[in-house]
Formats: structure tokens, sequence, C-alpha cells
């Protein structure tokens, strides 16, 4: 049987609603239609709201909206008392069966505050892309009281958002991802996060939304997904084998179910992957007893160290990675590093080799799955901030106590990590726990070191004759940036740098190569 498609149809006239509505008739299959008008048409005089919505009805020819769309304005505490009647109104007559709420789902309590309106939304309506992500905590409680969560991308196409989002969707696709592999990706990543999603026409034409759609369709089904109606959209809706579902919670429930499965194969078949262009992976001891090492986390103010983390196929790729990057100039150097103390620089990712750092470390569910689990503040992803390859030669006097800077907007899904490449040294590093507690830790080969910015206080300590290589990079659970992440964005300096020198002299075939033999 078919279930149910859910079509969303945004701020509309006339002439658009009724190709709609002939789009629909055409592809025959039984929809589930939602309403998103004019924020001015809802925000007017709320008794000419029934009349307008007659009006929609009699262009798609249905006898009721299965859900309309109210603005956050509307929902106000203030306002809501003049609008609820006329809620009751398009119930009573049937003109609506249910009504959701288009808000923005990252505050808990702005979503605690909608639950007891009277009467109560069934649905969410919010923004959801790489660059405004909702928030995982306000979904969870809107999924726990019964209301379901729609996201819906602010651009046709992910890439169209601009804002270095082609890169991040690299990550998450591939560099040699087709353009609707990208939109699929994204669609997928609030799948996964327990919401539904709104697939738009792309405006790479018709074919590239039915080619998101294909794509979607392993991961959830069509009970998840919402096509979103435009005069321009000729794509008939997926069909679906699964039982037919009655309503939209019930389609974005199956969906749910779907996508973690989904997501589950997909982990299984990955960490099972061999080596090469296979998927990077972690040893499976990395993944054991995950609430034990969110326990240390916690105790430690949001430190943890973890030695042999990434099997022996990864790793062994990152050794060999970091190897050629100080032979390279694919390593950009650190404008802020003296040469002495801290060497080295940012990693540029534009050859799409399989042995990029950025698909050994960015691209590795199974890390991400340890750092999401071991922070505890919902799901955690690769930063937009570069990843580097530091260095603390022989004379070096280490690092001195500090916690790390707040780079993103929300401290506690903001998380720096050092992983130590090799350590021929002495060097130890030390950090104080929450029960102000000193520990010293001397970082071995394929050890990684996670601390949540604004936290525990760290330091790094001499060489004295040895090196220390390591690498860092961020993972974040809220893309938003803090005013300090803008200080780092420039790099500009000239060969008299004195990290660039060294790193210009460590690439000549006759350089002494002291600490780069990985």
């Amino acid at each position: 049987s078919k279930a149910p498609v859910h079509v969303l149809i945004s701020r509309a006239g006339p002439a658009a609603l009724a190709n709609i509505r002939a789009l629909l008739d055409e592809a025959g299959v039984e929809t589930y239609v939602s309403y998103l008008p004019e924020p001015v048409v809802l925000q007017g005089n709320p008794s000419a709201i029934p009349s307008h919505i007659k009006g929609v009805l009699k262009s798609l020819g249905r006898a009721s909206l299965d859900l309309l769309w109210f603005p956050p304005e509307v929902l106000k505490k203030q306002v809501w008392p003049i609008y609820r009647d006329t809620a009751k109104t398009l119930f009573t007559r049937q003109l609506i069966r249910a009504y959701g709420a288009q808000i923005e789902v990252r505050s808990p309590k702005l979503v605690k505050s909608l639950l007891p309106t009277d009467p109560a939304p069934v649905a969410l309506l919010t923004s959801h892309d790489p660059l405004r992500p909702f928030g995982d905590e306000a979904t969870a409680v809107a999924v726990a009281a019964g209301v379901e969560v729609v996201a819906l991308a602010r651009a046709a196409g992910a890439e169209e958002l601009g804002g270095g989002v082609g890169a991040y969707l690299e990550l998450m696709a591939g560099a040699d991802a087709h353009v609707h592999e990208r939109d699929a990706a994204v669609l997928s990543w609030a799948l996964h996060s327990g919401a539904a999603v709104v697939a738009r026409p792309l405006p790479h034409g018709g074919e590239a939304l039915a080619s998101v759609l294909r794509r979607l369709g392993p991961v959830a089904g069509s009970h998840a997904l919402c096509a979103l109606g435009s005069a321009t959209s000729a794509d008939a809706p997926p069909n679906s084998s699964a039982s037919r579902v009655e309503d939209l919670g019930g389609a974005i429930a199956s969906g749910r179910l779907a996508a973690r499965e989904a997501r589950r194969q997909l982990i299984v078949a990955g960490e099972a992957a061999a080596v090469g262009n296979a998927v990077p992976s972690v040893r499976p001891e990395t993944l054991s007893d995950l609430e034990a090492q969110a326990r240390t986390y916690k105790e430690n103010n949001h430190v943890i160290y973890k030695q042999d983390f990434f099997d022996n196929a990864t790793w062994a790729a990152i050794l060999r990675e970091v190897d050629r990057l100080w032979k390279s100039p694919d390593l950009e150097a650190n404008c802020n590093l003296d040469g002495v103390n801290r060497l080295g620089g940012y990693v540029l990712d534009h050859q799409g080799a399989a042995s990029s750092l950025y698909r050994l470390i960015y691209g590795n569910e199974a890390f991400r799955r340890w750092v999401s689990a071991v922070n505890g503040e919902g799901e955690m992803w690769p930063s937009d901030f570069p990843i580097e390859l530091r260095e603390y030669g022989p004379e070096s006097k280490g690092m001195m106590c500090h916690p790390d800077l707040q780079m993103y907007a929300v401290p506690r899904k903001d998380s720096e990590f050092a992983m130590t490449v090799n350590n021929h040294s002495p060097c130890k590093v030390s950090f104080w726990d929450a029960a102000g507690q000193k520990h010293e830790i001397e970082t071995t080969a394929n050890s990684v070191m996670m601390v949540r910015a604004n936290a525990a206080v760290h330091c790094v300590g001499p060489t004295d004759g040895g090196t220390r290589s390591i690498l860092k990079f961020i993972y974040v659970g809220d893309y938003r940036k803090s005013g300090q992440f803008w200080s780092y964005t420039g790099n500009e300096c000239d060969d008299a740098n004195p990290n660039r020198r060294v790193l210009a002299a460590r690439r000549e075939p006759a350089a002494d190569r002291h600490g780069s033999e990985l």
C-alpha cells in the first residue's frame, strides 16, 4: 500500500496552488497537506483568516487542510488569546485538522512554553542546515511531548547557502559527491537527529529533486519526507511499500525508526571495513563503556585522554599523510607560531585523496559517535575550522597553563582535540580536574585528548631536547560562532615569519627533518 505523502505548501498564490493541485492529481497518491501562508495573512485581521483558508482549499480542491502552520508572532503569550478563537473556529468548521508552529527549535525553554498552549500544536517547523542547525535538546523536548519536528533548509540547494557550506558538505557526502548527494546528506543528517525533513524543489531542476528523494529512500522510506509544493515542481512523490500511515505523527515515527536502522547498518559496515579507501574507524575498545568514559570526562572538568584510539588501518593512513604534509606546500604556516616552542600549520584540503586527514578524522563516523557520547550534549560534528599539524621542537618550553578558547557560541558543544602523532620527549600534559586535583600525562602515539572550551585548565611541559607532534582540531554541536572565532580567521604573514621559514626549510631535500620521521 502507499503511505500518505506530506506536501508542505509554502506561501503560494492562486495560480501556484492550481498548478500544485494539477501535479498532485496527476501523481495519484494520497497526500497529507500542510500550508504555510505569508506571515502578513495571519498577522493581519484574525477574523479574515477563515475566508483566506477557504480560498486556498478551493484552489486545491480540498475540503480541509491537514495542518496549518502559524508564525511565532501569533503564538506569543500576549497575542495568542486573540487568535485562539480563530483557531477554534477553523477546527469547528473543519477547515483544518491540526495546526503547527513555525519557530526556531533551538531553545528547550521556548519549546516547553508552547506545549501548554490551548489548543496545542502537533508539529514544529524549524530551519535546519549546516549554518543554522536545530538544537538537539530542544528537538528531544518536543518529541518527548509528542510534538513532531519538521526541518526546512533556508535555501533550495544546500550549496546555495554559501558561507563555506560546500567544504562542509564534502565532509558529509564526500569530495566527489554529486550536488544531489550533498543535498541528500543534509536531509539525512536531520533524519538521524529525529526530525522529518522537507525536500524542496531544487535549482537544478525537477530531476534533481527526484534524485535526492531516491537517495534518501533507504534511510527514511517516504514516511519522514515532506515535499514542498511549488508551481514549478513536477516530481511525483516517492512511493513506499510500508504500511499505511494515517497522520503526520505516525509518518514521522515510521521514518525515524527506518533512519535509526539505516544508520545502525552504516555504522556496522564502517566498523567492519578494511584498509585503503574503506571507511576510517577506531579500535573496538575505544567505543566500549561509553557511559564510564562520559563520567570520567565530567569528573575531569571536561577533559579525557584515550590511548590506542584509531584502528590499525586508519592510524597507518594518518601517519603516511602527516609525513607527506611536512614535506608539502599543503601545510599552510600558522603565522601565530614562533617556529621554536611550536611550529606547524593548517592542513589544506584540495586533493580529494583517500588519505586526506579530513576524511580520516572529520569523515570518521565511529570517531564522531565517540565524541558525541562522551561529551553528552547531543550530536557533535566536525567544525568548519581547519585541522592543524603542530610540533613542539627540541627547544620548546611547552605551553603555559590555560583553558581552551571558546571559538563557537555554545561552550558545552565546543570541544578541542590534541591527537598525539608521536612523542620522542619527556614532554607531559597536565590538567586540573573538577575536584582541583592535578593530573600529568606523557601522551603516546595514537592517543586523543578531548578538552571542552572554557573548562579544565591545562598546560604542556618542555621537550628537553626531544620532539612531540600533534594534530589539533575542533568538533561542535552548534556552528554559530563566538566573538573570538573571528580573531583566528586571518592568517597572513610574509617569508620573514620564523615559523614559515622553518617549514620552508623542512621541505628542502637536504633539510634536517628532525621530528618529522613518523
